[in-house]
């Protein structure tokens, strides 16, 4: 038993400095151009977002970058609150190009479904996709045009993070997102990227048609963003890139209940059972086996001895530190270390209960039932 331990959290252990590491080599490029000239279809479906509608309009009006060159297309994914209204009347008023469409189709997979049907209307070969509850400061598109010249990448994710307010619920979800945020910048660095997040992902139209769009991944609600970024991976690993910069990044916000924290994790913990690349069901599996253990320990002491738990602890919560506070310290959000150590020793039960809720059936997620 020993052994075994000592073998999995060696393997962890080793498996999260790697990460580490290659966080380290994925570089924060220059970004300055002599003259904005990307131009962008930036894709939002929405269902139901009244709540957070009005800061992402915010956001949009705030933008730094040529009107010409920019176009907003909105889906509405069959909204039952007043998002629709609010939309109609931010598009009246602002000067960007902004189109609403309807997804009618109520599909496995809405999200993709109202994904393509809004790039099949892009006017423009570069999309955007973000979600409704998130928000991006003024430098977000020029950030991502000045990129785009320098390189000749035809895929790129983007930062995602947390804005949170001081609530240890809220905090815990921030220091768990960044450390699946730091997964994806290591996973780049060591040039086998495993995850992106659709709140922040560009790619070329015809790239995206190359592909065939989703076309095999239509009945799984969630992955619109992994299941492209594995397909763009098999199809030239070279023109995938991530754009590490603060500008880049945009801010979503956690959730309120428990209720809809377990749904998400279930659902986000969907994408990686339905991969076709081995390598991140290696390292869920790694991470669920690994926090597992961290509560079999406790039961285990006689054997293992108490200096032994410890040390196996220790050394999980020592090398997700590391990651944690890099992805942390590159949002400028640093401060919210102070909450890892609780954090830290309450995540393995938290793990170990998704994992074993994901076992009986599926989840709801914006008042919609979806088999896992």
């Amino acid at each position: 038993m020993i052994l075994f331990f000592s073998l999995i959290f060696s393997l962890y252990g080793i498996t999260i400095l790697a990460l580490v590491y290659g966080f380290s080599l994925v570089k924060t490029p220059k970004v300055k151009v002599e003259k904005t000239s990307t131009t962008f279809t930036v894709i939002i479906p929405f269902k139901d977002e009244a709540f957070n509608l009005p800061l992402l309009f915010q956001s949009i009006s705030n933008l730094n970058y040529p009107k010409h060159l920019v176009e907003f297309i909105l889906v509405n994914d069959n909204s039952e609150d007043h998002s629709v209204k609010l939309a109609e009347d931010f598009i009246s008023k602002s000067s960007f190009q902004i189109k609403l469409i309807h997804s009618l189709k109520i599909s496995a997979s809405p999200k993709k479904e109202a994904l393509t049907t809004a790039i099949h209307e892009a006017k423009h070969e570069w999309i955007i996709t973000t979600d409704a509850d998130c928000s991006f400061g003024p430098e977000w598109l020029k950030t991502y045009d000045a990129f785009i010249q320098t390189h000749a990448y035809k895929f790129i994710a983007g930062p995602v993070a947390y804005n949170t307010s001081s609530r240890l619920f809220h905090k815990f979800q921030q220091l768990d997102f960044s450390s699946l945020i730091g997964v994806t910048i290591g996973s780049f660095g060591l040039k086998n990227p495993i995850m992106c997040n659709g709140a922040n992902l560009a790619f070329k139209a015809s790239f995206f048609k190359a592909l065939n769009g989703y076309h095999g991944n239509t009945t799984i609600a969630s992955g619109d963003d992994v299941f492209l970024l594995e397909k763009a991976v098999k199809s030239n690993k070279t023109q995938v890139a991530y754009l590490k910069h603060n500008a880049a990044t945009v801010y979503t916000k956690p959730v309120n209940t428990l209720k809809q924290l377990v749904a998400q994790r279930i659902r986000w913990g969907s994408k990686t059972s339905k991969s076709s690349i081995v390598l991140p069901k290696l390292l869920g599996l790694l991470v669920l086996i690994t926090n597992a253990l961290c509560l079999l320990s406790f039961l285990s002491i006689s054997i293992l001895t108490p200096t032994l738990v410890l040390f196996y602890w220790s050394l999980k919560i020592v090398v997700d530190a590391l990651l944690i506070y890099k992805t942390l310290h590159f949002f400028n959000q640093a401060n919210s270390m102070k909450f890892y150590v609780i954090c830290a020793l309450l995540y393995p039960f938290f793990t170990v209960y998704i994992a074993i809720l994901s076992l009986f059936g599926g989840y709801k997620w914006k008042n919609r039932a979806y088999k896992r």
